[in-house]
């Protein structure tokens, strides 16, 4: 997500030649999910556990990523990307609260908050390799070759991509409660 964020302001303000306050205004559909989403996602985590949300979550975040990546390399307007930014915005709002929720069920008795401190730390670690590596792939300025943001955006879907898979592969397909 942070890499996203990371590149996305550089593709509204010289693909799209958005103004500083037009590019802020331009992210209002991916943030507006997590005013109200969270509150929805507890009552399906309540209901179902955290692997349901999580997983929707990362395959929202992968059709964001995909969605930039196909737009953006013909020239994109603004109109087309409004949908990667809801699924972005909607992504993030179902997994992250989830995925919460799913590391401190998991954690041994007692250690709930280092299993959430460990969560976090890696969060920000996960956030550093993003924008590490997708402005690796992000243009600057003129004469930048043949590089495209698309590119970049593309392997944010596709790591969101392997996680979901990796998610999959290591749940139990069992309902889970978290612990109260």
């Amino acid at each position: 997500m942070t890499g996203v964020l990371f590149v996305l302001p550089l593709v509204f303000r010289q693909s799209l030649g958005l103004t500083p306050f037009q590019t802020g205004l331009a992210f209002l559909p991916m943030t507006l999910p997590f005013a109200f989403n969270p509150l929805l996602t507890g009552r399906i985590v309540a209901r179902t556990g955290p692997r349901r949300p999580v997983l929707a979550g990362l395959g929202l975040l992968t059709a964001g990523g995909v969605l930039f990546g196909a737009v953006l390399p013909g020239g994109a307007s603004y109109p087309p990307l409004v949908a990667g930014l809801l699924c972005t915005g909607f992504g993030v709002s179902f997994a992250l609260p989830a995925l919460a929720t799913m590391v401190v069920a998991a954690a041994p008795e007692g250690a709930a908050g280092a299993a959430g401190g460990l969560l976090n730390a890696v969060r920000q670690l996960g956030a550093t390799l993003g924008v590490a590596i997708m402005g690796a792939f992000a243009p600057v300025g003129a004469g930048n070759g043949s590089r495209d943001p698309a590119y970049a955006l593309l392997v944010a879907a596709a790591v969101c991509a392997v996680v979901c898979v990796c998610v999959l592969a290591a749940t139990p397909r069992a309902r889970s409660r978290p612990t109260p």
